[in-house]
């Protein structure tokens, strides 16, 4: 099984493969990716040296899901604009916006050619969101602002998050991982 060569357990690479199969989601191991990963051209790339690839997977499909929602442009500028997003990010958000054009470059690049239309500023923008969207779940005060923002969207998110939980049914770390997030969600919706 990918990954065993790295020392990885078989129950983590069992809730990666359920994740992948429910979300579509291509993946490949690499020692030399960036800190925990990175996402191009469709594939997502786990560094299997991070400390938890599977809750990053997790983080990075939810981050994905909110780009499938009707209200996403709205969403993404409530999340980039809100007072939590420096929570969300780990650190001071144009800081951020530097490293994604640094890391990405060569995929804007791609992108900015077959599309002139797009700008670097809105592909920078995608990925800083997708990033502090990827750490909603772990923010509680910035989760219960988007929630009080965006109720539509939360409910989505949850509907989301249990489809997840019951494709990893029985890999009970992932599971009850997930249905946490999922009653956080919840819980914000309703408070």
């Amino acid at each position: 099984k990918q990954g065993a060569e790295y020392g990885m357990r078989t129950e983590d690479l069992d809730a990666l493969d359920r994740i992948a199969k429910r979300t579509g989601t291509k993946y490949r191991f690499d020692t030399t990716a960036a800190e925990n990963g990175s996402y191009y051209n469709g594939t997502i790339t786990i560094n299997p040296n991070s400390p938890d690839p599977i809750k990053r997977i997790l983080g990075h499909e939810f981050a994905h899901f909110t780009e499938t929602s009707d209200q996403y442009e709205g969403l993404k500028r409530d999340v980039l604009e809100s007072p939590y997003i420096t929570e969300l990010l780990g650190e001071d958000i144009n800081t951020v916006r530097q490293k994604i054009q640094r890391t990405y470059q060569a995929d804007f690049n791609t992108k900015l050619k077959n599309n002139p239309a797009l700008a670097l500023e809105a592909l920078t923008d995608q990925e800083v969101f997708a990033q502090a969207m990827g750490n909603l779940m772990n923010a509680p005060d910035a989760l219960l602002y988007v929630a009080k923002k965006r109720p539509a969207f939360i409910q989505k998110a949850i509907d989301f998050l249990h489809r997840i939980g019951d494709a990893l049914t029985g890999k009970s770390d992932y599971e009850k991982f997930v249905r946490e997030v999922e009653t956080r969600f919840r819980d914000a919706l309703y408070k």
